[in-house]
């Protein structure tokens, strides 16, 4: 988010909302393994939580970089 970019906060709460209304609404696959203890994990059903970083950078906009996963990458990052 550049620096110059003003909110009143939650961004991350936002971006959470937004990616459950899409993957609710647009019939997207569900695919977010949340761990249940150390051997079983349980699909969430709404690919939450999602992993949003948020920097601080120069400027007036706000940059999104989304990185697609699946295939099994859940056990590789």
């Amino acid at each position: 988010r550049g620096q110059n970019v003003l909110t009143e906060g939650g961004d991350e709460e936002a971006l959470s909302h937004g990616i459950f209304d899409a993957y609710t609404k647009l019939n997207l696959r569900y695919s977010q393994m949340a761990p249940l203890n150390m051997w079983d994990e349980k699909n969430t059903g709404s690919n939450l939580p999602a992993q949003i970083e948020l920097y601080a950078t120069d400027g007036g906009a706000y940059k999104f970089l989304f990185m697609a996963k699946g295939g099994g990458s859940a056990n590789k990052s």
